[in-house]
Protein backbone atom coordinates (compact mmCIF):
# COMPACT_ATOMS: atom_id res chain seq x y z
CA UNK A 1 0.00 0.00 0.00
CA UNK A 2 1.52 3.38 -0.78
CA UNK A 3 0.25 6.95 -0.24
CA UNK A 4 0.08 9.68 -2.23
CA UNK A 5 4.00 10.77 -2.28
CA UNK A 6 4.80 6.87 -2.62
CA UNK A 7 2.39 6.47 -5.65
CA UNK A 8 4.00 9.70 -7.40
CA UNK A 9 7.52 8.44 -7.07
CA UNK A 10 6.52 4.81 -7.77
CA UNK A 11 4.64 5.93 -11.47
CA UNK A 12 8.03 7.85 -12.30
CA UNK A 13 10.18 4.66 -11.69
CA UNK A 14 7.91 2.74 -13.66
CA UNK A 15 7.75 5.29 -16.61
CA UNK A 16 11.75 4.85 -16.80
CA UNK A 17 11.48 0.90 -16.90
CA UNK A 18 8.88 0.01 -19.36
CA UNK A 19 9.42 0.02 -22.93
CA UNK A 20 6.65 0.27 -25.17
CA UNK A 21 6.53 -0.74 -28.89
CA UNK A 22 3.51 -0.55 -31.55
CA UNK A 23 0.00 -2.46 -31.12
CA UNK A 24 -0.35 -5.80 -31.24
CA UNK A 25 -3.56 -8.05 -32.65
CA UNK A 26 -3.51 -10.36 -29.53
CA UNK A 27 -7.12 -10.14 -27.77
CA UNK A 28 -5.75 -11.66 -24.26
CA UNK A 29 -7.65 -8.84 -22.58
CA UNK A 30 -10.48 -9.71 -24.64
CA UNK A 31 -10.58 -13.67 -23.85
CA UNK A 32 -9.56 -13.09 -19.96
CA UNK A 33 -12.71 -10.96 -19.60
CA UNK A 34 -14.53 -13.53 -21.29
CA UNK A 35 -12.80 -16.25 -18.93
CA UNK A 36 -13.96 -14.13 -15.57
CA UNK A 37 -17.12 -13.43 -16.56
CA UNK A 38 -17.61 -17.48 -16.57
CA UNK A 39 -16.01 -17.98 -13.63
CA UNK A 40 -17.93 -15.22 -11.81
CA UNK A 41 -21.59 -16.61 -13.05
CA UNK A 42 -20.28 -19.79 -12.13
CA UNK A 43 -19.92 -19.20 -8.30
CA UNK A 44 -22.95 -16.80 -7.99
CA UNK A 45 -25.24 -19.30 -9.37
CA UNK A 46 -23.66 -21.82 -7.15
CA UNK A 47 -24.38 -19.66 -3.87
CA UNK A 48 -28.02 -18.87 -4.98
CA UNK A 49 -28.60 -22.74 -6.21
CA UNK A 50 -27.94 -24.39 -2.09
CA UNK A 51 -31.09 -24.75 -0.62
CA UNK A 52 -29.36 -24.95 2.76
CA UNK A 53 -26.06 -22.71 2.39
CA UNK A 54 -23.95 -24.23 5.80
CA UNK A 55 -21.52 -20.62 5.65
CA UNK A 56 -21.87 -17.33 3.36
CA UNK A 57 -18.40 -15.58 4.54
CA UNK A 58 -18.60 -11.45 4.48
CA UNK A 59 -16.85 -11.61 0.50
CA UNK A 60 -19.41 -13.96 -0.93
CA UNK A 61 -22.03 -11.84 0.56
CA UNK A 62 -20.94 -8.64 -0.59
CA UNK A 63 -19.94 -10.42 -4.20
CA UNK A 64 -23.87 -11.75 -4.17
CA UNK A 65 -25.19 -9.00 -3.13
CA UNK A 66 -23.66 -6.57 -5.79
CA UNK A 67 -23.59 -8.85 -8.33
CA UNK A 68 -25.69 -6.73 -10.90
CA UNK A 69 -23.03 -4.35 -10.93
CA UNK A 70 -20.53 -6.51 -12.09
CA UNK A 71 -22.36 -7.95 -14.78
CA UNK A 72 -22.89 -4.15 -15.88
CA UNK A 73 -19.19 -3.39 -15.64
CA UNK A 74 -18.33 -6.64 -17.96
CA UNK A 75 -20.88 -5.39 -20.72
CA UNK A 76 -19.28 -1.88 -20.61
CA UNK A 77 -16.09 -3.23 -20.59
CA UNK A 78 -16.43 -5.64 -23.33
CA UNK A 79 -18.53 -2.76 -25.56
CA UNK A 80 -16.18 0.24 -24.97
CA UNK A 81 -12.61 -2.29 -25.28
CA UNK A 82 -13.60 -3.41 -29.39
CA UNK A 83 -10.89 -6.31 -30.91
CA UNK A 84 -9.14 -3.86 -32.80
CA UNK A 85 -8.17 -1.55 -29.42
CA UNK A 86 -4.79 -3.51 -29.01
CA UNK A 87 -3.72 -2.50 -32.38
CA UNK A 88 -3.95 1.43 -31.81
CA UNK A 89 -2.48 1.99 -28.28
CA UNK A 90 1.29 0.85 -27.43
CA UNK A 91 1.81 -2.39 -25.80
CA UNK A 92 5.15 -3.37 -23.65
CA UNK A 93 7.83 -5.15 -25.71
CA UNK A 94 9.96 -6.31 -21.94
CA UNK A 95 8.87 -7.52 -18.42
CA UNK A 96 6.29 -9.13 -16.89
CA UNK A 97 3.71 -7.72 -18.85
CA UNK A 98 5.10 -8.43 -22.24
CA UNK A 99 2.63 -8.26 -25.35
CA UNK A 100 0.06 -6.42 -23.16
CA UNK A 101 -1.00 -2.50 -23.72
CA UNK A 102 1.19 -0.30 -21.63
CA UNK A 103 -1.77 1.34 -20.11
CA UNK A 104 -2.70 -2.17 -18.80
CA UNK A 105 0.20 -2.35 -16.78
CA UNK A 106 0.77 0.63 -15.41
CA UNK A 107 -3.18 0.66 -14.51
CA UNK A 108 -2.39 -2.72 -12.92
CA UNK A 109 0.53 -1.94 -10.67
CA UNK A 110 -1.75 1.60 -9.47
CA UNK A 111 -4.53 -0.96 -8.66
CA UNK A 112 -1.92 -3.59 -6.38
CA UNK A 113 -0.89 -0.81 -4.44
CA UNK A 114 -4.01 0.64 -3.38
CA UNK A 115 -5.70 -2.42 -2.80
CA UNK A 116 -8.35 -1.84 -5.46
CA UNK A 117 -9.58 1.19 -3.68
CA UNK A 118 -9.91 3.65 -6.46
CA UNK A 119 -9.84 7.24 -5.85
CA UNK A 120 -9.59 10.46 -8.17
CA UNK A 121 -6.77 11.72 -6.35
CA UNK A 122 -4.75 8.87 -6.42
CA UNK A 123 -5.22 8.17 -9.99
CA UNK A 124 -4.62 11.75 -11.25
CA UNK A 125 -1.27 11.91 -9.09
CA UNK A 126 -0.41 8.53 -10.23
CA UNK A 127 -0.62 9.38 -14.46
CA UNK A 128 0.73 12.72 -14.13
CA UNK A 129 3.31 11.25 -12.60
CA UNK A 130 3.89 8.87 -14.95
CA UNK A 131 3.97 11.46 -17.72
CA UNK A 132 6.50 13.31 -16.01
CA UNK A 133 8.83 11.10 -17.57
CA UNK A 134 6.73 9.30 -20.39
CA UNK A 135 3.82 11.12 -21.85
CA UNK A 136 0.60 8.73 -22.50
CA UNK A 137 -1.33 8.70 -26.03
CA UNK A 138 -4.74 10.18 -25.91
CA UNK A 139 -5.98 6.85 -26.84
CA UNK A 140 -3.96 5.36 -23.70
CA UNK A 141 -5.90 7.89 -21.76
CA UNK A 142 -9.60 7.23 -22.30
CA UNK A 143 -8.52 3.21 -22.06
CA UNK A 144 -7.81 4.21 -18.36
CA UNK A 145 -11.66 3.76 -17.18
CA UNK A 146 -11.79 0.46 -19.27
CA UNK A 147 -8.43 -1.14 -17.81
CA UNK A 148 -10.08 -0.39 -13.94
CA UNK A 149 -12.77 -2.32 -15.03
CA UNK A 150 -10.85 -4.93 -16.21
CA UNK A 151 -8.46 -5.03 -13.51
CA UNK A 152 -11.15 -4.88 -10.89
CA UNK A 153 -12.97 -7.94 -12.49
CA UNK A 154 -10.31 -9.62 -12.43
CA UNK A 155 -9.69 -8.99 -9.10
CA UNK A 156 -12.79 -10.08 -8.37
CA UNK A 157 -12.23 -13.70 -10.20
CA UNK A 158 -8.77 -14.04 -8.38
CA UNK A 159 -10.48 -13.83 -4.84
CA UNK A 160 -13.83 -15.94 -6.64
CA UNK A 161 -11.23 -19.07 -7.34
CA UNK A 162 -9.95 -19.06 -3.80
CA UNK A 163 -13.79 -18.24 -1.99
CA UNK A 164 -14.68 -21.92 -4.42
CA UNK A 165 -11.90 -23.52 -3.07
CA UNK A 166 -12.54 -22.60 0.48
CA UNK A 167 -16.08 -23.70 0.09
CA UNK A 168 -15.10 -26.80 -1.54
CA UNK A 169 -12.72 -27.45 1.36
CA UNK A 170 -15.84 -26.48 4.20
CA UNK A 171 -18.15 -28.87 2.51
CA UNK A 172 -15.88 -31.08 2.87
CA UNK A 173 -15.18 -30.85 6.56
CA UNK A 174 -19.01 -30.54 6.66
CA UNK A 175 -19.75 -34.03 5.02
CA UNK A 176 -16.89 -35.48 7.72
CA UNK A 177 -18.29 -34.25 10.75
CA UNK A 178 -21.79 -35.43 9.49
CA UNK A 179 -20.30 -38.72 8.90
CA UNK A 180 -18.82 -38.80 12.68
CA UNK A 181 -21.68 -37.55 14.57
CA UNK A 182 -24.37 -39.79 12.25
CA UNK A 183 -21.80 -42.73 13.80
CA UNK A 184 -21.62 -41.52 16.85
CA UNK A 185 -25.01 -40.55 17.53
CA UNK A 186 -25.94 -44.91 16.69
CA UNK A 187 -22.76 -47.05 17.22
CA UNK A 188 -19.70 -44.96 18.83
CA UNK A 189 -17.56 -47.89 18.44
CA UNK A 190 -17.55 -47.33 14.92
CA UNK A 191 -15.73 -44.27 15.39
CA UNK A 192 -12.08 -45.88 14.99
CA UNK A 193 -13.48 -47.02 11.09
CA UNK A 194 -14.53 -43.29 10.31
CA UNK A 195 -11.17 -42.23 11.06
CA UNK A 196 -9.21 -44.31 9.76
CA UNK A 197 -11.54 -44.01 6.65
CA UNK A 198 -10.87 -40.06 6.37
CA UNK A 199 -6.91 -40.99 7.23
CA UNK A 200 -6.92 -43.39 3.94
CA UNK A 201 -7.38 -40.04 1.98
CA UNK A 202 -5.63 -36.67 1.37
CA UNK A 203 -6.88 -34.54 3.76
CA UNK A 204 -7.20 -30.61 3.09
CA UNK A 205 -4.91 -28.68 5.59
CA UNK A 206 -5.98 -25.59 4.50
CA UNK A 207 -7.01 -23.00 6.98
CA UNK A 208 -11.04 -22.86 5.53
CA UNK A 209 -11.30 -26.43 6.46
CA UNK A 210 -9.50 -26.77 9.57
CA UNK A 211 -11.47 -23.88 10.65
CA UNK A 212 -14.18 -25.69 9.73
CA UNK A 213 -13.50 -28.79 11.25
CA UNK A 214 -12.44 -27.69 14.23
CA UNK A 215 -15.62 -25.35 14.77
CA UNK A 216 -17.89 -27.87 14.57
CA UNK A 217 -15.81 -30.46 16.55
CA UNK A 218 -15.63 -27.81 19.54
CA UNK A 219 -19.48 -28.91 20.17
CA UNK A 220 -18.33 -32.44 21.06
CA UNK A 221 -16.03 -32.06 23.44
CA UNK A 222 -16.53 -34.82 25.44
CA UNK A 223 -18.02 -37.26 23.07
CA UNK A 224 -15.78 -36.76 20.66
CA UNK A 225 -12.20 -36.61 22.23
CA UNK A 226 -11.09 -39.41 20.18
CA UNK A 227 -11.86 -37.65 16.96
CA UNK A 228 -10.20 -34.40 18.27
CA UNK A 229 -7.06 -36.56 19.26
CA UNK A 230 -6.65 -38.08 15.55
CA UNK A 231 -7.31 -34.04 14.23
CA UNK A 232 -4.35 -32.70 16.43
CA UNK A 233 -1.92 -35.24 15.77
CA UNK A 234 -2.96 -35.07 11.97
CA UNK A 235 -2.29 -31.00 12.38
CA UNK A 236 0.92 -31.98 14.16
CA UNK A 237 2.45 -34.36 11.45
CA UNK A 238 2.16 -31.28 9.15
CA UNK A 239 3.88 -29.09 10.97
CA UNK A 240 0.83 -26.56 11.56
CA UNK A 241 -1.20 -25.59 14.70
CA UNK A 242 -5.06 -25.62 14.62
CA UNK A 243 -5.20 -22.12 16.30
CA UNK A 244 -2.53 -20.69 13.93
CA UNK A 245 -4.46 -21.93 11.20
CA UNK A 246 -8.31 -20.86 12.44
CA UNK A 247 -6.38 -17.20 13.14
CA UNK A 248 -5.26 -16.89 9.67
CA UNK A 249 -8.73 -17.87 8.33
CA UNK A 250 -10.07 -15.29 10.32
CA UNK A 251 -7.50 -12.92 8.53
CA UNK A 252 -8.11 -14.07 5.07
CA UNK A 253 -12.06 -13.54 5.21
CA UNK A 254 -11.37 -9.93 6.54
CA UNK A 255 -9.12 -9.61 3.92
CA UNK A 256 -11.45 -10.93 1.21
CA UNK A 257 -14.08 -9.10 2.49
CA UNK A 258 -12.13 -5.74 2.21
CA UNK A 259 -10.57 -6.63 -1.56
CA UNK A 260 -14.22 -7.25 -2.49
CA UNK A 261 -15.75 -4.40 -1.19
CA UNK A 262 -13.24 -2.26 -2.63
CA UNK A 263 -13.41 -3.48 -5.75
CA UNK A 264 -17.32 -2.93 -5.57
CA UNK A 265 -16.98 0.27 -4.28
CA UNK A 266 -14.11 1.22 -6.71
CA UNK A 267 -16.48 -0.08 -9.82
CA UNK A 268 -19.44 2.58 -8.39
CA UNK A 269 -16.86 5.39 -8.68
CA UNK A 270 -15.60 4.38 -12.08
CA UNK A 271 -19.64 5.28 -12.75
CA UNK A 272 -19.92 7.93 -11.06
CA UNK A 273 -16.26 9.96 -12.00
CA UNK A 274 -16.99 12.67 -14.87
CA UNK A 275 -14.11 11.13 -17.05
CA UNK A 276 -14.34 13.85 -19.52
CA UNK A 277 -13.27 16.56 -16.87
CA UNK A 278 -10.36 13.87 -15.64
CA UNK A 279 -8.54 13.15 -19.19
CA UNK A 280 -8.31 17.08 -19.97
CA UNK A 281 -6.66 17.19 -16.12
CA UNK A 282 -4.13 14.47 -17.04
CA UNK A 283 -3.87 15.35 -20.82
CA UNK A 284 -0.23 16.74 -22.24
CA UNK A 285 -1.88 17.78 -25.27
CA UNK A 286 -5.40 19.42 -23.34
CA UNK A 287 -2.32 21.56 -21.43
CA UNK A 288 -0.55 22.49 -24.71
CA UNK A 289 -3.79 23.04 -26.25
CA UNK A 290 -4.83 25.82 -23.94
CA UNK A 291 -2.06 27.93 -24.30
CA UNK A 292 -4.18 29.04 -27.84
CA UNK A 293 -2.45 32.51 -28.58
CA UNK A 294 -6.44 34.12 -28.65
CA UNK A 295 -7.45 31.72 -25.76
CA UNK A 296 -10.12 30.80 -27.04
CA UNK A 297 -9.93 27.05 -27.01
CA UNK A 298 -10.58 26.56 -22.86
CA UNK A 299 -13.78 28.36 -23.48
CA UNK A 300 -15.13 25.78 -26.13
CA UNK A 301 -17.67 23.12 -25.19
CA UNK A 302 -16.32 19.63 -24.58
CA UNK A 303 -17.06 18.40 -28.02
CA UNK A 304 -14.98 20.80 -29.64
CA UNK A 305 -12.02 20.41 -28.00
CA UNK A 306 -12.62 16.66 -28.09
CA UNK A 307 -12.52 17.04 -31.96
CA UNK A 308 -9.51 18.97 -31.91
CA UNK A 309 -7.53 16.98 -29.84
CA UNK A 310 -8.63 13.88 -32.05
CA UNK A 311 -7.39 15.58 -35.13
CA UNK A 312 -3.96 16.14 -33.07
CA UNK A 313 -4.03 12.33 -32.64
CA UNK A 314 -4.51 11.30 -36.49
CA UNK A 315 -2.21 13.89 -37.06
CA UNK A 316 0.31 12.37 -34.94
CA UNK A 317 -0.51 8.58 -36.82
CA UNK A 318 0.04 10.16 -40.12
CA UNK A 319 3.88 11.90 -39.25
CA UNK A 320 6.56 11.00 -37.00
CA UNK A 321 5.78 13.36 -34.60
CA UNK A 322 4.43 13.13 -31.04
CA UNK A 323 0.68 13.99 -30.22
CA UNK A 324 2.50 16.56 -28.07
CA UNK A 325 5.01 17.80 -30.79
CA UNK A 326 2.18 17.96 -32.95
CA UNK A 327 -0.09 20.30 -30.63
CA UNK A 328 3.36 22.28 -30.14
CA UNK A 329 3.63 22.91 -33.77
CA UNK A 330 -0.83 24.37 -34.31
CA UNK A 331 0.28 26.75 -31.30
CA UNK A 332 3.33 28.02 -32.67
CA UNK A 333 1.81 28.73 -35.85
CA UNK A 334 -1.19 30.76 -34.48
CA UNK A 335 1.84 32.61 -32.78
CA UNK A 336 3.31 33.48 -35.55
CA UNK A 337 0.11 34.25 -37.07
CA UNK A 338 -0.90 36.31 -34.32
CA UNK A 339 2.60 38.27 -34.05
CA UNK A 340 2.22 39.23 -37.70
CA UNK A 341 -0.94 40.34 -36.97
CA UNK A 342 -3.01 38.07 -39.75
CA UNK A 343 -6.93 37.65 -39.48
CA UNK A 344 -7.56 36.96 -36.41
CA UNK A 345 -9.34 33.60 -37.58
CA UNK A 346 -5.58 32.62 -37.92
CA UNK A 347 -4.44 33.25 -34.57
CA UNK A 348 -6.55 30.30 -32.92
CA UNK A 349 -5.35 27.10 -33.28
CA UNK A 350 -8.30 25.72 -34.37
CA UNK A 351 -7.34 27.04 -37.84
CA UNK A 352 -4.62 25.38 -38.69
CA UNK A 353 -5.97 22.00 -37.04
CA UNK A 354 -9.28 21.65 -38.88
CA UNK A 355 -9.85 24.48 -41.26
CA UNK A 356 -7.46 26.44 -44.16
CA UNK A 357 -4.05 26.45 -42.38
CA UNK A 358 -4.16 22.61 -42.20
CA UNK A 359 -1.95 22.47 -45.21
CA UNK A 360 0.99 24.53 -43.86
CA UNK A 361 0.51 22.61 -40.19
CA UNK A 362 0.65 19.75 -42.57
CA UNK A 363 3.58 21.07 -44.78
CA UNK A 364 5.22 21.70 -41.05
CA UNK A 365 5.14 18.08 -39.72
CA UNK A 366 6.21 16.73 -43.25
CA UNK A 367 3.03 14.95 -43.76
CA UNK A 368 2.29 13.70 -47.51
CA UNK A 369 -1.21 14.49 -48.83
CA UNK A 370 -2.85 11.45 -49.94
CA UNK A 371 -4.90 11.71 -53.05
CA UNK A 372 -8.59 11.54 -51.70
CA UNK A 373 -6.78 14.81 -49.46
CA UNK A 374 -5.94 16.67 -52.42
CA UNK A 375 -9.52 15.73 -53.92
CA UNK A 376 -11.08 16.65 -50.74
CA UNK A 377 -9.66 20.87 -51.11
CA UNK A 378 -10.22 20.73 -55.07
CA UNK A 379 -14.05 20.70 -53.70
CA UNK A 380 -13.46 22.81 -51.07
CA UNK A 381 -11.73 25.53 -53.17
CA UNK A 382 -13.84 25.04 -56.26
CA UNK A 383 -17.37 23.30 -55.07
CA UNK A 384 -19.15 24.67 -58.16
CA UNK A 385 -16.87 23.78 -60.59
CA UNK A 386 -16.46 20.09 -59.47
CA UNK A 387 -20.06 19.48 -58.96
CA UNK A 388 -21.40 20.43 -62.33
CA UNK A 389 -17.84 19.61 -63.79
CA UNK A 390 -18.33 15.64 -62.70
CA UNK A 391 -21.88 15.88 -63.83
CA UNK A 392 -21.42 16.75 -66.99
CA UNK A 393 -18.30 15.02 -67.94
CA UNK A 394 -20.42 11.62 -67.05
CA UNK A 395 -23.18 12.72 -68.99
CA UNK A 396 -20.90 13.27 -71.74
CA UNK A 397 -18.72 10.39 -71.69
CA UNK A 398 -22.23 8.09 -71.54
CA UNK A 399 -23.48 10.24 -75.06
CA UNK A 400 -20.07 9.94 -76.74
CA UNK A 401 -20.21 5.80 -75.58
CA UNK A 402 -23.96 5.68 -77.11
CA UNK A 403 -23.42 7.69 -80.27
CA UNK A 404 -20.42 5.36 -80.75
CA UNK A 405 -22.71 2.20 -80.03
CA UNK A 406 -25.34 3.93 -83.09
CA UNK A 407 -22.38 4.29 -85.60
CA UNK A 408 -20.95 0.92 -84.88
CA UNK A 409 -23.97 -0.82 -85.29
CA UNK A 410 -25.99 -1.57 -88.43
CA UNK A 411 -28.74 0.83 -88.17
CA UNK A 412 -29.06 3.92 -90.35
CA UNK A 413 -29.62 6.85 -88.43
CA UNK A 414 -29.45 10.63 -90.17
CA UNK A 415 -27.61 13.12 -88.42
CA UNK A 416 -30.69 15.45 -87.47
CA UNK A 417 -32.22 12.31 -86.01
CA UNK A 418 -29.11 11.18 -84.21
CA UNK A 419 -28.90 14.57 -82.78
CA UNK A 420 -32.26 14.68 -80.98
CA UNK A 421 -32.16 10.79 -79.83
CA UNK A 422 -28.27 11.73 -78.53
CA UNK A 423 -29.30 15.48 -76.89
CA UNK A 424 -32.42 13.09 -75.56
CA UNK A 425 -30.07 10.88 -74.35
CA UNK A 426 -27.99 13.40 -72.80
CA UNK A 427 -30.78 15.00 -70.67
CA UNK A 428 -31.87 11.28 -69.30
CA UNK A 429 -27.96 10.54 -68.74
CA UNK A 430 -27.59 14.01 -66.51
CA UNK A 431 -30.41 13.31 -64.20
CA UNK A 432 -28.24 9.36 -63.39
CA UNK A 433 -25.19 11.93 -63.18
CA UNK A 434 -26.60 13.84 -60.64
CA UNK A 435 -27.83 11.55 -58.44
CA UNK A 436 -24.74 9.39 -59.14
CA UNK A 437 -22.84 12.52 -57.81
CA UNK A 438 -24.72 13.29 -54.81
CA UNK A 439 -24.49 10.03 -54.09
CA UNK A 440 -20.57 10.06 -54.22
CA UNK A 441 -20.50 13.13 -52.58
CA UNK A 442 -21.98 11.77 -48.92
CA UNK A 443 -19.55 9.12 -48.99
CA UNK A 444 -16.19 11.33 -49.59
CA UNK A 445 -17.19 14.51 -48.43
CA UNK A 446 -17.74 15.07 -45.02
CA UNK A 447 -19.51 18.30 -43.76
CA UNK A 448 -16.89 20.14 -41.68
CA UNK A 449 -17.25 20.43 -38.09
CA UNK A 450 -18.37 23.68 -37.09
CA UNK A 451 -16.96 24.67 -32.88
CA UNK A 452 -18.91 26.20 -30.40
CA UNK A 453 -18.29 28.13 -27.53
CA UNK A 454 -19.74 26.73 -23.99
CA UNK A 455 -22.25 28.75 -22.44
CA UNK A 456 -23.32 25.91 -20.29
CA UNK A 457 -23.12 27.85 -17.19
CA UNK A 458 -23.16 31.87 -18.21
CA UNK A 459 -22.90 34.20 -21.52
CA UNK A 460 -20.18 36.54 -21.51
CA UNK A 461 -21.01 40.10 -22.21
CA UNK A 462 -19.34 40.14 -25.66
CA UNK A 463 -21.29 37.23 -26.76
CA UNK A 464 -24.60 38.81 -25.87
CA UNK A 465 -27.21 37.76 -27.94
CA UNK A 466 -31.03 38.20 -28.59
CA UNK A 467 -33.59 35.01 -28.92
CA UNK A 468 -36.28 35.97 -31.58
CA UNK A 469 -39.54 35.11 -32.02
CA UNK A 470 -41.62 35.80 -35.26
CA UNK A 471 -45.69 35.55 -34.96
CA UNK A 472 -49.00 36.68 -36.39
CA UNK A 473 -51.50 38.32 -34.04
CA UNK A 474 -54.50 37.01 -34.57
CA UNK A 475 -56.72 38.06 -31.32
CA UNK A 476 -55.71 38.50 -27.47
CA UNK A 477 -55.43 34.84 -27.05
CA UNK A 478 -53.01 34.52 -29.63
CA UNK A 479 -51.28 37.41 -27.59
CA UNK A 480 -51.73 36.00 -23.87
CA UNK A 481 -50.21 32.36 -25.59
CA UNK A 482 -47.03 34.27 -26.76
CA UNK A 483 -46.40 36.40 -23.63
CA UNK A 484 -46.51 32.81 -21.61
CA UNK A 485 -44.19 31.21 -23.70
CA UNK A 486 -41.76 34.35 -23.64
CA UNK A 487 -41.98 34.40 -19.68
CA UNK A 488 -41.45 30.51 -19.53
CA UNK A 489 -37.95 31.23 -22.05
CA UNK A 490 -36.80 33.70 -19.51
CA UNK A 491 -37.17 31.65 -16.40
CA UNK A 492 -35.55 28.46 -18.48
CA UNK A 493 -32.83 30.84 -19.22
CA UNK A 494 -32.21 33.60 -16.80
CA UNK A 495 -28.93 34.82 -18.16
CA UNK A 496 -27.49 38.75 -18.03
CA UNK A 497 -26.58 38.67 -21.55
CA UNK A 498 -29.57 36.78 -23.22
CA UNK A 499 -32.70 39.08 -24.18
CA UNK A 500 -36.05 37.88 -25.69
CA UNK A 501 -38.37 39.62 -28.21
CA UNK A 502 -41.47 39.31 -29.81
CA UNK A 503 -41.14 40.29 -34.02
CA UNK A 504 -45.42 40.50 -34.71
CA UNK A 505 -47.17 41.62 -37.44
CA UNK A 506 -51.16 40.91 -37.80
CA UNK A 507 -52.72 38.53 -40.45
CA UNK A 508 -53.02 39.49 -44.12
CA UNK A 509 -55.85 41.94 -44.74
CA UNK A 510 -57.09 44.05 -47.93
CA UNK A 511 -57.10 47.36 -45.90
CA UNK A 512 -54.28 48.95 -44.13
CA UNK A 513 -55.58 49.34 -41.27
CA UNK A 514 -58.26 47.45 -39.07
CA UNK A 515 -60.52 48.18 -36.43
CA UNK A 516 -59.33 45.90 -34.21
CA UNK A 517 -55.57 46.32 -35.41
CA UNK A 518 -55.38 49.32 -32.45
CA UNK A 519 -57.24 47.19 -29.58
CA UNK A 520 -54.74 44.27 -30.29
CA UNK A 521 -51.31 46.27 -30.42
CA UNK A 522 -52.41 48.37 -27.36
CA UNK A 523 -53.04 45.15 -25.15
CA UNK A 524 -49.85 43.82 -26.58
CA UNK A 525 -47.96 46.90 -25.25
CA UNK A 526 -49.61 46.63 -21.98
CA UNK A 527 -48.97 42.58 -21.62
CA UNK A 528 -45.29 42.65 -22.34
CA UNK A 529 -45.31 46.03 -19.92
CA UNK A 530 -46.66 44.25 -17.09
CA UNK A 531 -44.52 41.03 -18.12
CA UNK A 532 -41.32 43.24 -17.51
CA UNK A 533 -42.21 44.65 -14.66
CA UNK A 534 -43.25 41.15 -13.02
CA UNK A 535 -39.71 39.54 -13.74
CA UNK A 536 -37.34 42.63 -14.96
CA UNK A 537 -39.29 45.94 -13.94
CA UNK A 538 -38.01 48.75 -16.39
CA UNK A 539 -36.06 46.57 -18.93
CA UNK A 540 -38.89 47.02 -21.74
CA UNK A 541 -38.25 46.88 -25.01
CA UNK A 542 -40.17 48.07 -28.43
CA UNK A 543 -39.20 47.67 -31.78
CA UNK A 544 -40.52 48.70 -35.36
CA UNK A 545 -40.06 47.09 -38.17
CA UNK A 546 -41.73 46.87 -41.76
CA UNK A 547 -43.48 43.43 -43.19
CA UNK A 548 -45.44 43.07 -46.53
CA UNK A 549 -48.49 41.80 -46.77
CA UNK A 550 -50.01 39.51 -49.77
CA UNK A 551 -52.28 42.15 -51.48
CA UNK A 552 -48.86 43.90 -51.55
CA UNK A 553 -49.97 47.08 -49.27
CA UNK A 554 -47.01 47.77 -47.24
CA UNK A 555 -47.82 47.24 -43.41
CA UNK A 556 -45.73 48.18 -40.35
CA UNK A 557 -45.56 45.47 -37.99
CA UNK A 558 -44.56 45.68 -34.20
CA UNK A 559 -41.95 43.92 -31.76
CA UNK A 560 -41.71 43.51 -28.14
CA UNK A 561 -38.59 42.31 -26.02
CA UNK A 562 -37.82 41.33 -22.85
CA UNK A 563 -34.23 42.18 -21.93
CA UNK A 564 -31.87 41.41 -18.88
CA UNK A 565 -29.39 44.30 -19.55
CA UNK A 566 -30.58 47.84 -20.13
CA UNK A 567 -27.40 48.67 -22.21
CA UNK A 568 -28.37 46.26 -24.53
Amino acid sequence: MFNIDQLGEYAKLLAGEQQAGPGTPNNYLRERLDENEEELHQYNTEVLSEKTPCYITPATEWLVDNFYLVEEHIQLARTHFPKSYNKEIPCLITGLYKGLPRIYAITVEYISHVDAQVDEESLRTFFQSYQQVTPLKLGELWAIPIMLRLILIENLRRITVQLRQDKRDRDLANAQMDAVEEVNSTKPSDLVKVISGMSAGELPVSSAYVSEFSKRLSAHNTSLKIVKNWFEQRLQEEGLSGEQLIHMENQYQAADQVSVSHSIKSLRFINSLDWRDFIEQISLVERILRTDPVQLYKDMDFISRDHYRHQVEKLAQQSECTEEEVARQSIDLAGVAMSREAEKRQTHVGYYLIDDGLKELTQRLGIRRSGMAAIRDFFKTYPLTFYTGTILLLALLGTWFFVHQINASALVVTGRTLFVVSLCFFIFLSQFAVFLVNYLSTLFIKPDFLPRLNFSASIPRNCRTIFVVPAMIVNKETVDKLVSDMELHYLSNPDANLSFALLTDFIDSGNEHEAIDNELLEYSRIEIENLNKNIMPGMIRFFTCFTGRVNGIRKRGNGWGMNANAEN
